[in-house]
């Protein structure tokens, strides 16, 4: 759903809005989404390797579904925003549980 980042290594880093934990809206399985790491192989040729860095949590008002990518500042910890998760008495609340979204940082 969003744009890839590359770190001075050459790997990359992204989201997505699904997978990972399972997750339920709209009382279907989806998953709430994940950051993961693509390892660049270097000069040399080969595979790229995933990491999940990230599975978004089931809990309520935890942050989930990243809509968007990730910024990635000069000591390699990560940002982003979710769709879901975080204050959950809002006006865009489904019931009560979902939460109008949050602002995350992993630290690495």
């Amino acid at each position: 759903m969003a744009t890839l980042i590359q770190d001075r290594g050459g790997n990359l880093f992204g989201t997505t809005l699904f997978g990972g934990n399972t997750c339920y809206y709209d009382f279907t399985p989806y998953g709430c989404g994940v950051v993961f790491e693509l390892s660049s192989p270097g000069m040399r040729s080969g595979t790229w390797n995933e990491d999940i860095i990230y599975s978004f949590p089931t809990t309520t008002g935890g942050p989930k579904q990243p809509w968007g990518g990730v910024l990635l500042d000069s000591h390699g910890n990560l940002f982003g925003a979710t769709t879901y998760g975080g204050y959950t008495n809002g006006p865009c609340t489904v019931d009560g549980t979902v939460g109008c979204g949050a602002i995350y940082e992993i630290v690495r």
